[in-house]
């Protein structure tokens, strides 16, 4: 069997336990196997470096302080002494316990000091590790946001970590408060709800508990978002004993959801309003999944999330499909990652529309297309503005070939029917000048047509010096027979300022306008000008331009009749016209009376 004195050399290495025993008159210590290992020393020496040389080989300098004086201590009082310590083993740092107690003889006198020596090395390096790690994980809590708590339900007190009193406003020497002053912190507004929720877990013993749930910070009154999770127990009759969980402050996160949330739904209205649609097609399993906007723009039931290739199909216009995956195919055969194509849609209504679809393809290892995402957007009235802007633009064109086949007709005739250079330079630029104003008026309506009153007016308004007097109801005329009436008015106007009624200061012109009552009411429009009171008139010897114009170009343009006299007491002209040349807007009860001195 082992001996006593072998057994306790064992118990001691197992231990990591060291003794040793110094005698003061000696002045010698001796120390046990496993002490001396734990310096580094050799077991074979039984002997103890003097105290003196300890320092700084065993200890450093401030435990090396700190156990003399405890020893000394002992010595003088009697009373044992217990130290942690840092040490060295040859060189290498380690961690002890010291113990010591007073050695006395019979007399009582203290004759020398005896003690253990411990290495804790192992177990402080693990509380320290500890330590640090407790320390990293109050930082992380505190940079994330995150803390936790524990609620003693009985006496209704609630520990917080750092972390928990950093997220709640609180000091960091914070560890405790009551569950009252920790509810004052909840926003008003979820109090209620929060603590309905809990009770509701509480009275059905719930195991966890989740909550979010705002707060307003104690320091600064900043209002978080937190997310509780907590574990609860209860005794053995059910009551709830302890809570222990987490706070998260998600305030960030949940601004962040909220604004996506906000610029989906701004995203989702403005498709519907600007009938913008975004899809996303599975060419595998040939779905789309569309947008509300897609579902807006397709006239497709609301809620629709998702169609199939052959619905799409059936929705583009016949006309336009072959053409449509012409496109696509010639893409893919491209390996183009992206496309753009116009073409028509017929929705559910019925109503066609244009839309253009732009897209990207993505391609598979293989480079076979797998996925297609793009948007399609409504163009319809874009399309109907090119299609309006080519129509004018047509309009234009003939309006500008005839203005100028006008202009050409009226410097060819002009220039064969005056003998000098003067009289067809003033012929030509007052005919033009005409023409030109006439143009005005039908621009100023949007060549909607022009009243028959402004044009007479703008004929007459270069002669002041005659009485003219001006009645009819209103009549706006079409632009074609604007033109030609405007014509026709100016040479009778023209030829009376040289020749008649407005050539001196007693002459007059009456122009008067009506329905002819032939049983089909405002089938033609008669148009009579009447001159009085000028010069004598005789009828030219020759038929100029002036004269042809008058009594051809109605005929000639609008299917109407002119009859012009030249009597001596003053020229007479009655000018009809077929009713489909005068505007369907106008009034023919509404009379107008105007004198014009």
């Amino acid at each position: 069997m082992m001996s006593t004195e072998a057994e306790l050399v064992e118990a001691q290495r197992l231990a990591h336990i060291g003794s040793w025993h110094w005698d003061a008159k000696s002045d010698v210590t001796i120390g046990s196997d496993e002490l001396l290992r734990i310096f580094g020393l050799d077991p074979a020496s039984r002997h103890l470096p003097a105290y003196r040389e300890q320092r700084g080989r065993w200890y450093p300098v401030e435990d090396w302080k700190r156990l003399k004086a405890a020893m000394q201590s002992t010595m003088q009082t009697g009373v044992s002494y217990e130290l942690e310590l840092q040490a060295f083993r040859n060189g290498i740092p380690i961690w002890i316990t010291a113990r010591g107690a007073a050695v006395c003889n019979s007399k009582g006198q203290v004759v020398g000091l005896r003690g253990t020596v411990q290495d804790i090395t192992d177990r402080k390096l693990a509380e320290l590790a500890l330590a640090e790690r407790n320390t990293q994980l109050e930082l992380a809590s505190k940079t994330a946001r995150v803390g936790s708590l524990a609620i003693d339900f009985h006496a209704g007190l609630v520990k917080l970590s750092p972390g928990c009193a950093a997220i709640l406003g609180l000091p960091g020497s914070t560890v405790e408060m009551s569950t009252a002053d920790v509810n004052k912190l909840v926003h008003p507004e979820d109090l209620a709800p929060l603590e309905l929720r809990r009770d509701q877990a509480l009275l059905k013993q719930q195991r966890e508990f989740v909550a979010q749930f705002r707060i307003r910070r104690a320091d600064d009154g900043e209002v978080r978002w937190i997310e509780a999770r907590s574990l609860i127990f209860y005794d053995q009759v059910g009551r709830p004993t302890q809570l222990i969980g987490v706070r998260i402050d998600f305030t960030d996160r949940k601004l962040a959801a909220d604004m996506l949330a906000e610029r989906n739904l701004q995203l989702e209205l403005a498709g519907k309003v600007g009938r913008v649609g975004s899809y996303a097609y599975d060419v595998s399993a040939q779905k789309l999944r569309v947008s509300e906007g897609y579902v807006a723009l397709h006239g497709l039931p609301e809620g629709t999330t998702e169609t199939s290739l052959s619905e799409w199909r059936a929705r583009v216009h016949p006309e336009d499909l072959g053409r449509v995956e012409s496109v696509h195919d010639q893409a893919v055969a491209d390996k183009k990652r992206e496309y753009s194509v116009e073409y028509r849609i017929v929705r559910s209504d019925g109503e066609m529309r244009w839309t253009e679809r732009r897209c990207l393809i993505s391609y598979d290892d293989d480079e076979r297309p797998h996925r297609v995402v793009g948007v399609s957007i409504d163009i319809t009235e874009r399309k109907q503005v090119e299609k309006q802007r080519d129509t004018l633009n047509a309009e234009l064109d003939h309006r500008v070939k005839n203005v100028l086949a006008t202009v050409g007709a009226i410097i060819f005739h002009t220039q064969n029917a005056n003998a000098t250079i003067d009289d067809f330079v003033a012929s030509v630029d007052r005919r033009i000048k005409s023409l030109a104003s006439t143009h005005e008026l039908l621009s100023q309506a949007r060549w909607h047509g022009v009243s028959l009153l402004e044009i007479i007016r703008l004929e007459f308004s270069p002669y002041t010096a005659g009485k003219t007097d001006i009645t009819g109801p209103s009549i706006t005329l079409r632009p074609e027979a604007a033109q030609a009436m405007a014509m026709v008015l100016h040479e009778l106007a023209t030829n009376a300022a040289k020749y008649g009624a407005l050539s001196n200061h007693t002459g007059r012109v009456s122009v008067r306008w009506f329905w002819l009552p032939n049983g089909v009411p405002q089938q033609r429009l008669a148009i009579e000008w009447q001159e009085a009171d000028g010069p004598p008139v005789s009828a030219p010897s020759t038929s100029g331009y002036g004269t042809s114009i008058i009594r051809e170009l109605l005929s000639y343009e609008l299917g109407g009749t002119a009859d012009l006299s030249f009597v001596p007491s003053g020229v007479q002209c009655r000018l009809e016209i077929p009713a489909e040349w005068v505007s369907s807007d106008d009034d023919a009860g509404h009379r107008t009376q105007t004198s014009l001195h």
